[in-house]
């Protein structure tokens, strides 16, 4: 199923790595972190406060899976 046709309750239940992982998938380019989160954000529709609340969370996820690799200093993509 695309993100776009997702309802946000159905999002909710998504962890932010995956939607990420979604999204890159979807739109077949290469984010910065922070660019990457902002878009996960925009599709939960979430404030810049909570933005900034999660940022850090999102960036240890990304960190610690096998999905995703550092391609450049703050840029990644899915490793599938």
């Amino acid at each position: 199923m695309s993100l776009t046709n997702m309802t946000i309750e159905e999002l909710e239940t998504l962890s932010y790595t995956k939607i990420a992982e979604m999204y890159l998938h979807e739109n077949k380019k290469t984010l910065s972190t922070n660019e990457l989160f902002k878009e996960v954000c925009n599709l939960l529709q979430m404030t810049e406060d909570e933005y900034a609340d999660n940022i850090t969370d999102f960036f240890q996820s990304l960190s610690t899976t096998k999905e995703f690799i550092l391609i450049v200093v703050n840029y990644i993509e899915t490793n599938n």
